[in-house]
């Protein structure tokens, strides 16, 4: 990395590239793997595979999509990373440097001859479904790759898919139906896949601003898409300029969407903000009851340049509920605690019924950390309005999102382990840590030390082998 990168903490620490694709066998584990944990946690990580065109404006956002799988078997441990060979990063590969800009602009002013107009990085999310392992990020379709060395196979398109799709899906619990959704323009276009992966339902609506709809609710009949001031400046990132602009004038608006007969509802929200991640939403009576995470902003304002550059370009976000009525089109909001946080996360057999328990890499004190975001994992039980944190002794720092993995038999919503990828700035590795859910503040059930760093990504999912 340049000198002018080191201004920049997306560039250092945990976020720092490694660029170094393999495989790792029998890892050094601490305590003992779970028995019943016999599958693979996937992950995303972000990293350039070539410094940046400006160092400054580069964001974690812009990375390179890195997927990293460890697997845990008969208490054992291995591990293994590989990047993407996404369509932008090939023509980056040809030039032998990088070109293309990102969340705040600073790429090439001229892309290169059949190149795409923007970077497609697969660098948010991972599933496997079906028998696909598939990487996502809402600039166009997923990546499908192979499980067994993580290469790349191409674009997934669903069956048919020509526009981008979001990140983050939801997966019906009782049909195993993959719920999505893509944003174009000002249209938001609904999908429902079935197990197969082949789209089997569509619904198109105009939402009237090029929003940034990053992530939705879903129920059993509504699916919720919140209409918010970041938008998205397709002309402006075509010229190299910031493509995420916060329009505060906007306003917030929720989009309803009936699943049963797609009759749309528009609800006015009562003030402006950003919304982030949801953690779930269930139907109560004639209420669809909504938690998730909102800040008070979300990029710059236009004609406010992004120049030096810090993690803290986004507001700190706490966890929000909302109470909609779709056939009355009134809104009831309220915070639920003054805890910064992101990356909510529950018990997936839950999705779109109601949950008491959601994890989230968080802080005690409401603020990102000095370094690196934050340096606890929170269970808030939303019943009892109480939260226990985790900071595996100060050992390790810069936790990413938690995954739950209930334990098979289980008749209780924590009766599992929760996930975690940790930083250890003194080693400058990564760890798995497994918690007991039911033990949440406790010491770990075990510490899986990769032996190396894998950086710093969004979002992942364990799939058991039997998958």
């Amino acid at each position: 990395m340049s000198d002018t990168s080191r201004n920049n903490g997306f560039l250092y620490g945990p976020f720092a590239p490694t660029r170094q694709d393999g495989r790792w066998n029998d890892l050094e584990i601490i305590g003992s793997v779970p028995q019943d944990l016999c599958g693979t946690l996937y992950r995303t990580g972000s990293e350039p595979q070539f410094d940046p065109v400006r160092a400054d404006l580069y964001h974690w956002f812009d990375g390179d999509g890195v997927i990293g799988g460890i697997t845990l078997k008969d208490g054992r441990a291995s591990f293994q990373r590989r990047v993407i060979d996404t369509d932008g990063l090939a023509i980056e590969r040809a030039a032998g440097h990088a070109i293309y800009g990102g969340i705040n602009g600073g790429g090439l002013p001229q892309r290169p001859q059949g190149g795409p107009p923007m970077k497609n990085n697969g660098n948010t999310n991972v599933t496997v479904f079906g028998d696909k392992l598939l990487a996502f990020m809402e600039l166009g379709l997923p990546y499908e790759l192979k499980r067994d060395d993580l290469s790349t196979i191409g674009n997934f398109d669903f069956g048919g898919i020509r526009t981008p799709v979001t990140a983050h899906w939801k997966v019906d619990p009782e049909t195993g139906d993959l719920l999505f959704y893509g944003v174009f323009m000002t249209q938001i276009t609904w999908y429902r896949a079935d197990r197969f992966g082949q789209i089997v339902e569509s619904h198109t609506f105009d939402m009237g601003v090029p929003s940034f709809i990053h992530d939705f609710a879903v129920t059993r009949d509504y699916a919720m898409f919140f209409i918010n001031p970041t938008i998205i400046d397709i002309p402006g990132a075509m010229r190299g300029e910031r493509p995420v602009i916060w329009e505060p004038d906007v306003g917030c608006r929720i989009a309803v969407l009936n699943r049963r007969t797609f009759e749309l509802k528009i609800i006015p929200a009562s003030d402006r903000f950003a919304p982030t991640h949801f953690l779930n939403a269930w139907q109560d009576g004639e209420e669809v009851v909504i938690d998730g995470n909102r800040a008070a902003e979300f990029s710059y304002p236009r004609g406010v340049p992004a120049t030096q550059f810090d993690h803290l370009w986004f507001k700190t976000a706490y966890p929000w509920r909302w109470r909609i009525n779709p056939s009355q089109g009134t809104l009831r909001d309220e915070q639920v605690s003054d805890i910064n946080s992101e990356f909510p996360r529950h018990n997936e057999s839950l999705v779109g019924k109601p949950v008491q328990f959601g994890y989230y890499a968080a802080t005690r004190h409401g603020e990102y950390c000095e370094n690196w975001l934050f340096d606890h994992i929170a269970k808030q039980d939303l019943k009892r309005g109480t939260v226990e944190f985790q900071n595996i002794g100060g050992q390790l720092s810069c936790p990413g999102e938690s995954v739950f993995v209930a334990r098979e038999g289980a008749t209780e919503e924590d009766d599992g382990w929760v996930l975690t990828l940790w930083y250890d700035p003194d080693r400058d590795q990564t760890e798995l840590v497994i918690l007991n859910g039911r033990d949440f503040g406790g010491e770990p059930q075990a510490r899986v030390k990769l032996g190396r760093r894998f950086p710093m990504g969004f979002h992942g999912n364990w799939v058991p082998e039997a998958a």
